[in-house]
């Protein structure tokens, strides 16, 4: 498990505590105060962080190594997001998502597809055009959010087949990075030439693939391997599905020992993983990522050197 520095705890820390002190706190839609509002965070990050780890153990460890730190960047983001101006977000649309998180479908919660009606983001009142920093702020429920910034500009959301903005697509699409196009993930049997697949599936021979997801099931690590998101990889070796492994800060990972072997909240840079920078921490666009719901926001004098910062963290105009 990854432990993250005595510096970056703090910060964490200090930007909790500024999401959630009482003078920071704008009046929500409903009249709900402080107390209301840290209340259903931490039910909904609570709900949202075991429900990852109920579909996919490596798909959480992947993300933030461990299921504390999901709640706690969960919490503070959400507590900026119902507070951020003109948002449509209230403690009983929080609530609603919140309860429907445990029945949203584990292949489509992984990837953000297809939420249930309880979690799909409502229309602010900002217009279009307005600095934003979350879709909910905007009138059309979209908030376009350049790498590298901590704000965005409210604008249309962005349908199938068109272009992506700063990489970002509307509700229940992804964009296709070799195109910059926002598609449908493709599902198992479509072509997968010019997509990419949904969760769990393999692009073999330009379609998508299921891998093998049973533990000792043989595969081929050279096809559609095996299912990753179960906890499984293929051993090029035994030509058969094991328990993957996922390697911390300074370990070995890619190939090893015949297999492989991905990073926990991290990047395998040479052979050996680089941890995601925490909340607080130096960050580079190019470089491991910030951790989900946060941001490497860089300095407006053009240096390549940021911070990572909670969503919602510096107010947006």
């Amino acid at each position: 498990m990854k432990m993250p520095a005595l510096g970056a705890l703090a910060a964490l820390a200090a930007v909790l505590s500024l999401s959630c002190s009482p003078a920071n706190v704008m009046a929500t839609a409903d009249g709900g105060d402080a107390t209301a509002v840290e209340s259903a965070c931490h039910a909904y990050a609570y709900a949202y962080c075991t429900h990852l780890e109920t579909c996919s153990t490596t798909t959480l460890q992947t993300r933030f190594s461990a299921i504390g730190t999901c709640e706690s960047l969960y919490v503070a983001s959400c507590v900026n997001a119902m507070e951020s101006p003109s948002t449509a977000g209230t403690v009983a649309t929080r609530n609603a998502c919140t309860d429907a998180i445990p029945g949203w479908a584990c292949a489509d919660f992984i990837q953000g597809q297809n939420p249930p009606p309880g979690c799909v983001v409502q229309a602010g009142s900002l217009p279009e055009g307005a600095g934003c920093a979350f879709n909910s702020q905007c009138q059309s429920s979209f908030c376009g959010l350049p790498g590298g910034s901590a704000c965005g500009t409210c604008a249309p959301q962005p349908v199938a087949g068109a272009p992506c903005v700063f990489t970002q697509c509307g509700q229940g699409l992804s964009c296709a990075l070799n195109s910059m196009t926002c598609i449908v993930p493709a599902l198992e049997g479509a072509s997968c030439v010019n997509s990419f697949c949904s969760t769990g599936l393999a692009c073999i021979g330009g379609k998508c693939t299921l891998p093998a997801s049973g533990l000792g099931s043989p595969c081929d690590y050279a096809g559609a391997g095996c299912n990753f998101v179960s906890g499984l990889v293929c051993n090029g070796e035994s030509n058969t599905c094991v328990t993957a492994t996922l390697a911390l800060p300074g370990q070995a990972c890619g190939m090893v020992g015949g297999q492989q072997q991905n990073c926990a909240a991290g990047l395998c840079v040479e052979g050996a993983c680089v941890g995601d920078p925490l909340v607080g921490e130096a960050c580079q666009l190019d470089g491991p990522p910030c951790y989900n719901d946060t941001r490497c926001v860089l300095p407006g004098d053009g240096g390549v050197v940021g911070t990572c910062l909670v969503v919602g963290t510096l107010a947006c105009e």
